[in-house]
Parts: structure tokens; C-alpha cells; sequence
């Protein structure tokens, strides 16, 4: 979830820092929301009145829409709803009100809302996203000369599909940053040979905070961590899902259809992403695959570009993120698999052609409130 090093316990009990390539929400893998205390406001005086807007998110049918996100405008703080699409917020000062409402797979909700004396109780009705997929195009790849968002009017069913995946994006940097949390994940390092042959070089665990995150930043995919015994190294910090949704990150890549594709028996929609011409220094390029029924995203992957110009004698690098559901709907990584290519010239007498880190969520610790109040800790 961290960038750069992070701090792991192997078998003995000792402590090192490992560097990272590709970790779980690292800007390669992704996690974050409004604590569940309530939406926070400025201190009011004592005199002066508030009052709660309480309310439910269903669908058309009335079947409860939960852990949907709902912001109030202008205070502007978001929070999800519980498990059964009900949601309060106190300490509102009396007047009137923009409620918004949105779930992954659901047109956004939007209405005034008037919060007298003794408040106010609302039931909002979202209708199923209905997207015309068989105007969806696949994109030949190739350079991106006009990055940004898909066009709305030229390109609506692309600019609908992308919507969601930004979407799927901002719930989970709710997630991470409203309701902070612990993770804890086993990672595995090995090597694979030029003949064929893998060999398990290591394995560990490690801990990181989900607020712990760098933002996407334009060709800033490489840095320094420190290494073993202290040491400074290179290191890769490939984006990662909250990214998506950043407007850094927007601006600076193209986004087209690149068809359907099977995976676990799940019909899923691939959007592809490429780097802007601009963008001169070692950047990504990638797929993320959402389902098809529900726009949840499900995979994502991300490759480096530039990487000759990355790291000494670095070929290729790339990271896939299989997402998994830490409450129904909402999406965390579950498993990050990176792998990093050398070039010829410089595999070494063993003669190695990818070395692979392996990332698996063993549990997330919530360190205040869950979105869904219990249980604080949730195993994997």
C-alpha cells in the first residue's frame, strides 16, 4: 500500500527494510474514507442550532444500496452508507442542502434538501447505470497525442465505462483516507531463470498505514528507498488505484475500449490507458478490466514505459492487481504480482531473466471505525 521501503519481520523475528517495487496500494497497487464519526464540520457556538439528516439509498426497486458514498453540499465531507443503505449525519447547522449519492453501477443522485429544527429524513431511489455498450469501439493502440478524459459527446458510451472506473477509484481513496486503516500483507520474492527454472529467494511480511500514500505525479515512477543494512536504492513507484481517479494522472494519459476479456468465468470490459507524448521521462502504460454487470473493477495492470531510461540495465517492469471484496461492493487489492525483467547484458551467472514479488492481504485492521462499524479487524 506504501511506496518505497517498508518495515518487515522475516522468520526470526528481526527487523529489516525491504525495498518495494510494486506494493499494495502503492501508486501500483491502491485504499480510504470519512471516519465514521460523521461528516466533519467547524466548530459551532454554542448557542446556534443543528440538527441530523438521516436517510436510506435504495435502487428503483427499494432493494437497500449499501456502503454507497453520500456527500452534503457545501460542507462537503463524504461517507458511506452502512449495510443497509442508511446513513445519519449530525451536527448540520439549519438551512438548506445539496445531497448527492453515488454507487459504482448507478446514475448519481442529486437533490436539495431543506434541514429545519427537527431535521430531516430522506429516501433516495438510484437507478442502474444503463450504458449502450454496443457503442463501444475498440481503440487501435497507439501514441497518445491528446490525453484527458474520453469526450462525452463524441465518445459517450467510452466517457460512461471511464466514469465508473474513476469511480471505483475515489471509493477506495475514501476508504483509505476517511476510515484509516492497518494492512498486513506476505510477500514473496523468487527468480526465474533463462531455462526455465524458479527459485524462491525470500519471503516476508509487511505492515502499512493507508494514509500513507504519494500521488501520481507525472513521470515520477522512480526514486530512492532504503535497502538493506540502511542503504539507498532505487526503486519503482508505479501508480496505483486511487491514482485513476487523480486528475495528475487524468491529464497525462489517453483512455480507449480495448474490447472484452474472460477471466475466472467473469465477462469483464477492458479500458486501456497510455502516457502522453509529453511526458518524456518513464512513466505507465495499462489495462483495467471491469465487470461487465456491475462496473466493478477487477483487475488492473500496469507496465512501465521508458524503462531503459528507468534504471541501469532494466528492461521491462510491470505489476497486476487483482482486487477482492473487503465489504459487498467495496473493493480492496488482494494479491499484487510484479515482476521486473534485467536486460541481457546484465542477468549475471545465473542467468536471470524476471524477478517476481508476489503481494497477498493477509488482514486489515481498521484503527478507528469500519464502514460497516464491525468487525475492526478483517481476515484474509
Amino acid at each position: 500500500m506504501g511506496r518505497g521501503a517498508g518495515v518487515a519481520r522475516n522468520a526470526r523475528g528481526t527487523r529489516a527494510v525491504v525495498p518495494v517495487v510494486a506494493t499494495w496500494p502503492c501508486s501500483i497497487a491502491i485504499v480510504t474514507l470519512a471516519a465514521a464519526a460523521g461528516v466533519g464540520t467547524r466548530p459551532l457556538p454554542a448557542q446556534e442550532a443543528t440538527a441530523v439528516l438521516r436517510g436510506v439509498i435504495t435502487d428503483t426497486a427499494g432493494t437497500p444500496v449499501p456502503y454507497a458514498l453520500v456527500r452534503v453540499l457545501p460542507v462537503g465531507a463524504e461517507r458511506f452508507t452502512d449495510a443497509r443503505g442508511g446513513f445519519a449525519l449530525a451536527g448540520l447547522r439549519l438551512g438548506s442542502y445539496r445531497l448527492q449519492a453515488r454507487q459504482v453501477g448507478y446514475e448519481q443522485f442529486e437533490a436539495s434538501v431543506d434541514l429545519g429544527a427537527d431535521g430531516a429524513t430522506v429516501r433516495v431511489g438510484l437507478r442502474p447505470l444503463a450504458i449502450r455498450l454496443e457503442e463501444l469501439t475498440v481503440s487501435v493502440a497507439g501514441r497518445c497525442r491528446v490525453p484527458g478524459s474520453p469526450d462525452q459527446g463524441s465518445e459517450a458510451a467510452l466517457s460512461a465505462v471511464f466514469a465508473q472506473l474513476r469511480e471505483n477509484a475515489r471509493r477506495f481513496a475514501v476508504l483509505a483516507d476517511s476510515y484509516p486503516f492497518r494492512y498486513d500483507i506476505e510477500r514473496t520474492y523468487s527468480t526465474e531463470t533463462e531455462d526455465g527454472e524458479v527459485r524462491r529467494v525470500g519471503m516476508d511480511t509487511v505492515s502499512y498505514q493507508s494514509t500513507a500514500r504519494p500521488r501520481y505525479r507525472p513521470g515520477r515512477v522512480v526514486g530512492w528507498s532504503l535497502g538493506p543494512r540502511g542503504a539507498r536504492t532505487r526503486s519503482l513507484e508505479l501508480p496505483s488505484l486511487p491514482d485513476l481517479a487523480d486528475s495528475a494522472f487524468v491529464a497525462n494519459h489517453c483512455f480507449g475500449y480495448g474490447g472484452t476479456v474472460e477471466r475466472d468465468g467473469r465477462r469483464l470490459l477492458r479500458l486501456s490507458f497510455r502516457a502522453a507524448e509529453s511526458v518524456r521521462t518513464p512513466d505507465v502504460n495499462g489495462e483495467a478490466d471491469l465487470d461487465v454487470d456491475s462496473y466493478q473493477l477487477r483487475t488492473l495492470t500496469v507496465r512501465l514505459t521508458r524503462a531503459d531510461r528507468a534504471m541501469p540495465g532494466l528492461a521491462t517492469a510491470s505489476a497486476v492487481i487483482e482486487l477482492t471484496e473487503l465489504f459487498p461492493g467495496l473493493l480492496v487489492p488482494g494479491s499484487v504480482r510484479s515482476a521486473v525483467e534485467p536486460t541481457m547484458d546484465t542477468r549475471g551467472v545465473l542467468r536471470v531473466s524476471r524477478y517476481v514479488d508476489v503481494q497477498r492481504l493477509l488482514r486489515v485492521h481498521f484503527l478507528r471505525a469500519s464502514p460497516a462499524g464491525t468487525p475492526a479487524v478483517t481476515q484474509f
